[in-house]
């Protein structure tokens, strides 16, 4: 059987990019990927109740936790977990969020357990075990990052988060419109799927900003980001330090922050705010979700002060005051100004290295591999802990979770936002002390940029349908038939197809990697930009490698050839091709259908009816540093810790992570800016 697997690419803002061929298929033969790609989708299926595949209740019905020591390669994990267990897990039907301690230490016990598994067949039946016995949330959690994570299964694909668990995507009244519509079936066959309506919060696209913050893909993008880098997973074993993940987790935030800022430039809202911590937040939010159980997710009203005190129940996951806090940023910025942190053992380590800004960006995140977390915090969990009024609540197994304490939902919140720009700025004192780009570092002696053309730019708002069936309950009989094809119907931001050309003269044939943006043109005030004060508003568009000829070199670039990820074919979609696959059909797509990016469709920033007034950015830069192989982006499927996703060894946002000098900069003939205008339809 021949089957055309795709490419699972995560890095949607990063630099992990195809040849300019755009070829991103590739051919290989394992049936026994789509045979565990079939098992995950079934396992998955309406995760919020327990499955009714009667292959899977037997499996479970079955399966003894206390007799399979010997199936786990970890010992000491497979003890931890059964101290939890025979202790109390989270029960089902309450909320889980990793953002508590209790239900972390749970989470990573499940993830150590499955992780450690011998063999695929320990995996499965373990993983089938806790889908029909553990809370459905931590179940969710703790299974999906350990099937991206073993060796056995990094590439098996994930049906959208958002269909798995819509409750954390569809606002409440579309819930219960699928959940009255269930009620009214009575079984029926349907010839047609039922479609819904669905609102943001302000239902009124064309004049608020939530059409952006709520959208699927881009709140599904932070979510997949977050499950293959967790905060909490790290050390030699993961290797994910060769993917230098705390430059990855500033330049998310940074590019987040730029695309944000350029969709509050369209619609006239001016700069993001910066969140202060004694001054009343100005922003309220209430984001018109339900639980699975019918509680309402927390609203925030307006104003509100930031808790002096948090009630937690450990004080290892996050800290008592905000005063706290701020301490801790203080502790960084003197890091910064001294040029060297200590670790944990009280040795100094010099940060001005070509490692010292991952070492850096380790420690703001708070992540396993912080040098000293116990001394510099965790300034993330603190972000997510904003504004949350825990002490209402008894215990940890009594919660009810806001938008901040979801890594799917956080980006609804704006004062997320607020607080992501802090941290961005915190970050960039660091950038400031390093001196600035000089002509020397910014030219390509021999090769110019001669012209840059760009296809007319237009932005449009189409529909999107997505499966929220997930979110009814269903009897045996109905779960095995699977009759409810109900799918959401959601207005997104949406662009017409274009291209980009580039003129490139070279004088000799050599490697080069070509690097796009697009920025803003004017500041909210109609001004033109000063370069160094909005560098970190210019979004990375496309990243490519090619060979430069002696000569005259053009290139033209589709913007499906760029590196982020069209809209996802719906579960039922994905499952009847895999379906059809493992029963010898063959399965053809292409990578970016099954991709973990930032949402294709937010490329452009909204225009206007009369244009809004952008520019394009191009830098042509040798290529040069620890590169990956040339093929690992034609057919090869990223592991996290690969170290592979990376055209070259530049900082992550090159040319813009630093002050420039404006003179260098203008005169150097390997870049070219270019005026465009965005018009919307």
């Amino acid at each position: 059987m021949r089957i055309i697997v795709l490419l699972i690419l995560l890095y949607g803002f990063c630099e992990a990019a195809p040849s300019e061929s755009g070829n991103t298929e590739s051919e290989v033969t394992d049936r026994e990927l789509l045979k565990k790609t079939k098992q995950v989708f079934r396992i998955l299926r309406f995760i919020n109740q327990p499955s009714h595949y009667k292959e899977l209740v037997d499996i479970a019905k079955n399966y003894s936790i206390y007799d399979q020591e010997s199936k786990f390669s970890n010992e000491q994990a497979f003890k931890q977990f059964l101290q939890h267990y025979q202790t109390g897990l989270l029960p089902r039907g309450t909320q889980f969020s990793v953002f508590y301690y209790e239900h972390l230490k749970q989470a990573i016990a499940l993830f150590k357990l499955l992780y450690y598994a011998k063999d695929y067949d320990t995996f499965f039946k373990t993983a089938v075990w806790a889908r029909q016995n553990l809370n459905e949330g931590l179940f969710l959690y703790s299974f999906s990052v350990a099937l991206k994570h073993r060796n056995d299964t990094y590439k098996v694909i994930l049906p959208p988060i958002y269909e798995l668990n819509p409750y954390y995507f569809v606002t409440g009244d579309s819930i219960y419109q699928v959940q009255k519509f269930k009620q009214l079936y009575h079984g029926q066959q349907l010839n047609e799927p039922y479609i819904i309506p669905t609102n943001y919060t302000s239902q009124n696209v064309q004049h608020s900003l939530a059409y952006f913050l709520e959208d699927i893909g881009l709140n599904a993008y932070y979510y997949y980001f977050n499950l293959y880098y967790p905060f909490w997973l790290g050390g030699e074993e993961f290797k994910m330090k060769n993917d230098r993940r705390g430059e990855l987790y500033y330049f998310v935030h940074q590019q987040l922050l730029a695309r944000y800022y350029l969709e509050r430039l369209s619609n006239h809202a001016g700069d993001i705010p910066i969140l202060e911590y004694d001054i009343p937040a100005k922003t309220g939010y209430r984001p018109h979700l339900v639980y699975s159980s019918g509680t309402p997710f927390p609203s925030r009203e307006n104003p509100t002060y930031l808790p002096r005190k948090f009630d937690y129940y450990e004080s290892k996951m996050t800290f008592n005051n905000y005063y706290s806090v701020q301490d801790l940023e203080r502790r960084i910025v003197d890091a910064i100004d001294a040029g060297f942190v200590y670790t944990e053992k009280g040795e100094k380590v010099d940060i001005y290295t070509p490692e010292g800004f991952n070492i850096l960006g380790n420690i703001i995140e708070g992540n396993a591999d912080s040098l000293n977390s116990r001394f510099y915090g965790h300034l993330q969990i603190f972000a997510h802990q904003l504004v949350v009024d825990n002490h209402i609540q008894p215990d940890e197994y009594h919660v009810v979770p806001s938008v901040l304490q979801h890594f799917e939902t956080s980006l609804r919140d704006p004062i997320y936002w607020e607080f992501m720009k802090r941290i961005v700025v915190l970050f960039q004192s660091y950038k400031l002390h390093l001196p600035k780009y000089s002509y020397h570092e910014l030219n390509f002696s021999g090769v110019k940029v001669e012209n840059l053309d760009v296809d007319p730019l237009v932005t449009l708002f189409d529909y999107t349908d997505y499966d929220i069936a997930g979110s009814v309950i269903l009897n045996p009989h109905e779960f095995e038939r699977d009759p409810f094809v109900i799918l959401a119907r959601q207005t997104r931001l949406n662009h017409k197809p274009f291209s980009y050309t580039v003129n490139v003269t070279s004088d000799k044939e050599q490697q080069a990697v070509i690097r796009t943006f697009i920025g803003p043109k004017c500041d909210q005030y109609g001004q033109p930009i000063d370069i160094n004060e909005h560098r970190l508003n210019f979004f990375q568009l496309d990243t490519f490698v090619t060979k430069l000829n002696a000569g005259v070199n053009v290139f033209k670039r589709d913007h499906s050839q760029f590196h982020f990820a069209p809209d996802k074919p719906t579960y039922r979609t994905l499952y009847n091709k895999i379906n059809n696959a493992t029963n010898e059909e063959q399965l053809k797509t292409s990578h970016t259908e099954f991709s973990y990016g930032f949402p294709q469709r937010f490329i452009l920033p909204k225009g206007q009816r009369a244009g809004q007034m952008f520019q394009f950015f191009v830098i042509v830069t040798p290529r040069k540093g620890n590169l990956a192989p040339d093929n690992i982006y034609m057919g090869g499927i990223l592991k996290v810790g690969s170290g592979n996703q990376y055209v070259d060894s530049l900082p992550l946002g090159y040319p813009f992570d630093r002050v420039v000098d404006k003179d260098a900069f203008v005169s150097v003939q390997n870049s070219y800016f270019k005026d465009v205008i965005i018009y919307h339809k």
